[in-house]
């Protein structure tokens, strides 16, 4: 996305002040949404599950944030 850096730092924070200072508007929203429901993890160990396990559970964090 073309999103502000800081923006997307703020997004995976788990600061609330962050969300407060670099707010996203509903335009970033979407493009983050979009972003994330085309996104593709590669488990580079293919073990147990714990990695893509561990990012579906940020992205899901991510996205409780906007709904």
């Amino acid at each position: 996305t073309d999103i502000n850096e800081d923006k997307i730092r703020a997004l995976v924070s788990t600061s609330k002040l962050d969300d407060l200072e670099f707010a996203l508007n509903e335009k970033e929203r979407l493009k983050v949404i979009d972003a994330i429901s085309n996104l593709k993890i590669l488990d580079p160990a293919c073990g147990s599950g714990a990695f893509p396990m561990g990012m579906l559970q940020k992205l899901v964090w991510v996205l409780r944030k906007f709904f």
